[in-house]
């Protein structure tokens, strides 16, 4: 017998005999909505568990190491930032440290490296300068 279901109404009409393919066909769809469900409840639970808050982040202006060329590095810090070196220091045979600041108390890390490129380190705000006492 046929089975069709009657979604409206949830009942079930028996309207005769189903053929192999067609239960072969059925058995396939069923198959297949049950790997797309489970597809679906997987990546739904995975952006769930993306939502769970991790260790804090560090709340700085950067993320991340900031590498280029020390004249497009130099060329934004005066320029975009209004900076000017503060202060540097030797760090090893092969760099040296750079503090940038502004007007405003902005600072700026900065890794000048003897292959030509520069590094922003770190960044962060209310810069003083401190006399030797």
């Amino acid at each position: 017998m046929h089975l069709i279901q009657n979604i409206a109404a949830d009942k079930t009409i028996f309207l005769g005999r189903q053929s192999a393919a067609t239960h072969r066909w059925r058995r396939m769809t069923d198959r297949h909505t049950r790997v797309t469900i489970l597809c679906m409840r997987t990546l739904l639970a995975l952006g769930c568990l993306a939502l769970i808050p991790g260790p804090a982040r560090a709340t700085t202006p950067i993320a991340e190491v900031i590498c280029a060329p020390r004249a497009d590095i130099v060329l934004r810090l005066t320029r975009q930032y209004r900076a000017q070196l503060s202060a540097n220091g030797i760090r090893d045979p092969e760099s040296v440290m750079e503090i940038w600041s502004d007007a405003e108390g902005r600072w700026t890390l900065v890794q000048r490296n003897a292959n030509g490129t520069s590094c922003i380190l770190a960044m962060g705000e209310h810069w003083n300068t401190v006399d030797p006492a």
